[in-house]
């Protein structure tokens, strides 16, 4: 008596399956609701569709004088239904919702920092935008010749030849118009200054030199092969 096996009738075992997958797909449909997760409206709505196609096929063939099968069956029908209005609720959810808040929660432990605003970068100097021309002075002339000097020994590749020949405005802006920058300002010169350059016979070597206009006497120079500023 206790050793036969009762055989559960196939229309249960067709309604729990239909129940299982109903439930499962209803409570996945609610966690996205309630948690504002990324929203999966097919997987709610194919899960709803097939629970209630079990259930209405269990109904269908079971007994109608199984009343308790028949009411069982009745439980995978009502959740599918509910898991087919979750799919219809979570559509509209995507069809109101920027596309920004469907992305989901962060997950705790990887906070998002905040968007701090950069920096305007500098303006570059113009070439166009005169600096003023310092006075003339021993000390103003020492600068502008170490200044042009250091520019025209560092910015060119070793053992290069010297360019041939440099340009210079009525603003005192020195440029060498045969390197691959040639609107770069190399230096700005005193004010009433004269600038002298020669190249050597080598053609790597170079002499510069600096008069004072209103003094010509007052004469600095500087070459390749001393590296040192002196005065006549």
């Amino acid at each position: 008596m206790f050793g036969a096996n009762v055989a559960m009738p196939r229309p249960w075992l067709t309604a729990l399956l239909g129940l299982v997958i109903g439930i499962l797909t209803l409570g996945g449909g609610i966690f996205t609701l309630v948690e504002q997760a990324a929203p999966r409206p097919a997987f709610c709505f194919f899960g709803g569709a097939v629970a209630l196609v079990l259930g209405i096929a269990a109904r269908r063939r079971t007994a109608r004088s199984s009343s308790g099968v028949r009411a069982f069956t009745l439980l995978p029908i009502a959740i599918g239904v509910a898991g087919v209005i979750v799919a219809l609720a979570l559509t509209v959810v995507i069809a109101t919702t920027p596309t920004s808040a469907l992305q989901g929660p962060v997950t705790q432990g990887q906070p998002v920092a905040p968007p701090v605003a950069q920096p305007a970068a500098p303006a570059a100097p113009s070439v166009a935008t005169p600096l003023p021309r310092p006075p003339v002075s021993r000390m103003s002339m020492a600068q502008a010749l170490g200044t042009l000097y250091t520019a025209l020994t560092h910015l060119r590749r070793p053992g290069s030849l010297a360019s041939p020949a440099l340009a210079m405005d009525h603003y005192g802006r020195v440029f060498d118009p045969y390197s691959v920058a040639p609107n770069y300002v190399l230096a700005i010169l005193p004010a009433n200054t004269t600038l002298g350059y020669m190249v050597h016979v080598d053609r790597r070597n170079f002499e510069l030199t600096l008069t004072d206009a209103l003094d010509p006497r007052l004469v600095a120079r500087i070459d390749t092969v001393t590296g040192v500023i002196t005065f006549d």
